[in-house]
């Protein structure tokens, strides 16, 4: 097993699929326009200030 430098969990969100992420969540296909890609950025912003709550909370939980 190899170290890697500190004691934490490593969580990793990949959520940047755009193509699957853009037709299955919006229905959108080809290329996309400002507005769409301006959505799209602001949705995979909600996920990420989710996953970072939901992150904090963990913490808090594993600290006390």
């Amino acid at each position: 097993m190899t170290t890697i430098g500190f004691n934490d969990p490593l969580y990793i969100l990949p959520f940047d699929h755009r193509g699957s992420f853009q037709s299955n969540m919006f229905g959108w296909s080809g290329t996309l326009n400002s507005a769409q890609t301006a959505e799209i950025a602001a949705a995979q912003q909600i996920i990420y200030h989710g996953f970072k709550a939901a992150e904090s909370r963990a913490s808090r939980w594993r600290r006390t």
